[in-house]
């Protein structure tokens, strides 16, 4: 029964990597051909100007939401999380300065 149950799960374990390989296969295939896919861009760090982007880990998105191309589904434009990132480096660096110099008159 115990070994049943484990060559149940071996053999699901070896399903999984034939289809995973059946994927990979086709994909290097793709390649090979000259097919460069708008995913595999994604995958490599391409964006192009004025897309969103969002990584969600350990969270399953519906199909039919992860299938858009909206860029206002998820998110917040780039250009928006550069200004935050100025002004918050600026801050960081304003306090950076005011405590040294507290220290240093303190001293």
């Amino acid at each position: 029964m115990r070994l049943e149950s484990e060559r149940k799960e071996l053999m699901s374990g070896i399903q999984f990597l034939q289809r995973e390989n059946k994927n990979l296969e086709e994909l290097l295939n793709r390649h090979r051909q000259g097919e460069f896919i708008r995913e595999e861009a994604q995958r490599a760090g391409y964006i192009k100007p004025g897309e969103d982007v969002l990584f969600v880990r350990g969270v399953s998105i519906p199909e039919e939401i992860a299938d858009r191309q909206d860029s206002e589904v998820y998110g917040v434009k780039i250009e928006y999380l550069r200004i935050f990132w100025i002004v918050l480096s600026s801050l960081v660096v304003l306090m950076y300065m005011f405590v040294r110099k507290e220290v240093n008159t303190g001293e």
